[in-house]
């Protein structure tokens, strides 16, 4: 969805949720748009794990440096307010034009 947007112009890196699975995906999708200058990195909560693009093992978020772990989580929960909000605004929308 990230990629339909042009008008918002095209990020360095874009940092998902899920797991080496989601990342895999997000990596088709990216090649298929052909955005191969853009890095994707995957976001594992349950183990506060980082998978990385291109590499085998991921980065434990305890191994970072305190301020980059806290910035990665606070990235991570303000995408979910986002998302959040924006469904409940299209679910209160189809409510309304359903009533009419």
């Amino acid at each position: 969805r990230r990629f339909l947007h042009e008008e918002w112009g095209m990020p360095d890196l874009i940092l998902i949720d899920g797991g080496r699975a989601h990342l895999s995906g997000a990596i088709e999708v990216k090649k298929e748009l052909n955005k191969n200058d853009i890095k994707i990195v995957s976001l594992a909560k349950p183990e506060k794990k980082l998978f990385l693009e291109g590499k085998k093992d991921p980065l434990f978020l305890k191994n970072l440096p305190n301020f980059l772990t806290h910035f990665i989580l606070s990235v991570n929960r303000e995408a979910h307010r986002f998302a959040i909000s924006y469904h409940r605004k299209l679910r209160e929308k189809d409510l309304f034009e359903s009533a009419k």
